[in-house]
């Protein structure tokens, strides 16, 4: 069983003296730690550019346009894919239309 002055002990508060770390040391010690482990885990400048997948899958929906009272299919592609792929923010696409098939390009603007 434990006496009485040993459970006081326990729970006294840490010394103050000059040889117990500040604060603030504390506090830049870890901020460095962190830094460092940053650094460690950062990917390289020279990094390869995302793999392009072949195959997306979207869903055709619907959406209540021009007239609210009929339905056009819709279909919405989204996602940095789109630019590594070759179509920019604000390019223009063409899209080659047949059975069961479309074939998006980006337009090239010639100026």
């Amino acid at each position: 069983m434990a006496n009485v002055d040993d459970t006081r002990d326990a729970h006294a508060p840490a010394n103050t003296t000059e040889s117990s770390p500040s604060a603030s040391s504390i506090l830049e010690a870890l901020l460095a730690r962190l830094t460092a482990a940053k650094e460690e885990h950062a990917p390289p400048k020279h990094a390869r550019p995302r793999r392009i997948k072949p195959w997306r899958r979207v869903t055709v929906t619907m959406t209540l346009y021009p007239q609210p009272d009929a339905t056009t299919p819709w279909i919405r592609l989204c996602g940095h894919w789109l630019t590594d792929a070759g179509f920019p923010l604000h390019a223009r696409v063409r899209v080659l239309v047949a059975k069961d098939c479309l074939i998006l390009t980006p337009e090239i603007a010639s100026r």
